[in-house]
């Protein structure tokens, strides 16, 4: 007998009543999420228009970032800090140091032989020879000196570790024209009206100068080809010589022993101390320690070198043409 096939299943009113509440029940949960989500939207776009609006009504200005002595010194940690963290680490040891003094003493007596054979001009000399002998001396001093650091240093391999290398930064080259051309016009007065009456009171009278004699007397003759060599010999060639040896080497020597503060403490007083002049002390020791911070920031002789050659040119120059009557 064939039976019939089943029907829907009945509900029963309950059921039905049950369900349809459940789908109120989610239907006016997701309403109200989204009138929940609409007023939390609102109010976010309120509080951006309050915040937009606080500094044209002047009611609520944003306080000013902490300044003074605090600031600075916070950049000069930094400076220590970044120096610290990107300064290759010396190579060279005690013996090396040995080796380098000992080749450096071979290079100046070879220089003094040669200052006194040839170099020196006579007495009667005029104002080219001199300017001459100026330039040879110093080229002398740019050709041995740093040899002789160079093979002092050879078997450590400086230049591949990242030292006493000169390599053009662009970046690093204008930032060092920029403070030259700020900080120059107003360094140079305020060292020397504060420092030079503490040095005549402690040292007496400067004494004459014959390289500020020969450059007076070269530009007043419009000598221009001696005032040139003179100009060469100081703001360029020397500055080499004496940038690898100070900064290339010795200061960063110190830094295997010595924080960078105190590295830079000691160098600059031992490169004021060996140009054996007491009455430019603080400009020298002053020099020596920019060109110390440049060279530590950078690992790159340039931008200490430019500083240098900046330095000493400006100093020829105000000579030749300002009346000044001394050269650092």
């Amino acid at each position: 007998m064939a039976r019939s096939a089943p029907g829907p299943p009945h509900l029963s009113p309950a059921l039905t009543i049950c369900g349809s509440d459940e789908q109120q029940r989610e239907g006016g949960g997701s309403s109200g999420q989204q009138q929940q989500q609409q007023q939390q939207q609102q109010q976010q776009q309120q509080r951006e228009q309050q915040g937009e609006e606080q500094p044209l009504a002047g009611s609520a200005l944003p306080s000013a970032p902490a300044g003074g002595l605090a600031a600075e010194l916070d950049l000069l940690s930094t400076w220590w800090d970044e120096s610290r963290r990107t300064f290759p680490a010396v190579p060279w040891g005690p013996e090396d140091l040995v080796k380098v003094m000992a080749y450096s003493l071979a290079a100046a007596a070879l220089f003094a032989a040669a200052d006194a054979a040839l170099l020196t001009p006579p007495p009667d000399s005029g104002l080219g020879a001199r300017a001459a002998a100026h330039l040879a001396r110093e080229g002398a001093l740019a050709a041995l000196l740093p040899a002789a650091v160079a093979a002092a240093l050879a078997r450590r391999d400086p230049w591949g570790r990242g030292l006493l290398r000169a390599e053009w930064d662009a970046g690093w080259v204008l930032r060092t024209l920029a403070v030259c051309a700020v900080v120059f016009p107003l360094a140079d007065p305020v060292l020397y009206r504060a420092w030079a009456p503490a040095a005549e009171a402690m040292f007496g009278a400067a004494p004459a100068s014959a390289l500020v004699a020969d450059v007076q007397a070269a530009a007043a003759a419009h000598d221009w080809g001696a005032l040139s060599a003179h100009l060469a010999a100081s703001g360029l060639v020397g500055p080499v010589w004496e940038e690898v040896f100070w900064r290339g080497f010795f200061l960063a020597s110190l830094t295997k022993v010595l924080p960078l503060p105190a590295c830079v403490a000691l160098s600059s007083a031992n490169f004021a101390a060996l140009h054996l002049a007491p009455h430019a002390a603080v400009p020298l020791a002053l020099l020596g320690a920019a060109c110390d911070a440049l060279y530590l920031r950078t690992h790159n002789l340039l931008p200490p070198l430019l500083l240098h050659c900046a330095w000493n040119a400006g100093q020829l120059l105000a000579v030749a043409f300002a009346g000044k009557q001394e050269f650092v």
